[in-house]
């Protein structure tokens, strides 16, 4: 039996190493690799960073006030289960915009200490967001826009599902009738 000359197993190794090349995901690790996206000059990111900030701001704002104003009026649940409610709804909607702001932190380049840093630093300045609650919004980059967008979809589904367990009665055992001899 003869073997496959040094020649042709060069060629068919070099093919599929050319196939392997085409394959998607390792052409996109090559590409990211050699041509890394381009992020933009540190101020126009800063600019958007700040104003996708100032819009998670305002949904955050805008969900608290939606608690606020429910639990103002008389509701169907006890007050220490609406406050329990509305303590753990708080909690939630802090979770979204924290996690909010670490995409951004990555979408604007940030990485593991930088990120971890920018989060803690941001998220207790825009616990009061009437700074610019009145500021009209300003058009995000795509992935800005998509973080903020998603976020403010989750702040409304919190809020929305605090609202409803707030304004939902509980339910009362029916009265089983009475057996009558």
């Amino acid at each position: 039996m003869r073997l496959p000359s040094r020649t042709v197993i060069l060629a068919v190794l070099a093919a599929i190493a050319l196939v392997l090349l085409a394959a998607d995901p390792v052409r996109a690790a090559l590409e990211s690799r050699l041509n890394p996206p381009v992020l933009g000059d540190p101020a126009t990111i800063a600019a958007q960073r700040q104003a996708a900030e100032h819009a998670l701001a305002r949904g955050y704002a805008k969900s608290v006030e939606q608690l606020r104003s429910t639990g103002s009026v008389r509701l169907p649940v006890a007050p220490v289960q609406a406050a329990t409610i509305m303590a753990r709804a708080v909690v939630d909607l802090k979770a979204v915009r924290h996690a909010a702001l670490a995409d951004l932190a990555i979408a604007s380049g940030l990485r593991g200490p930088d990120a971890t840093a920018y989060v803690a630093a941001t998220e207790p300045r825009l616990d009061d967001a009437s700074a610019f609650a009145n500021e009209p919004g300003a058009l995000l980059a795509p992935g800005f826009f998509a973080i903020v967008s998603r976020a403010d979809t989750l702040l409304a589904q919190v809020a929305d599902q605090a609202t409803r367990e707030l304004t939902t009665a509980p339910a009362t055992p029916s009265p089983s009738p009475s057996a009558r001899p």
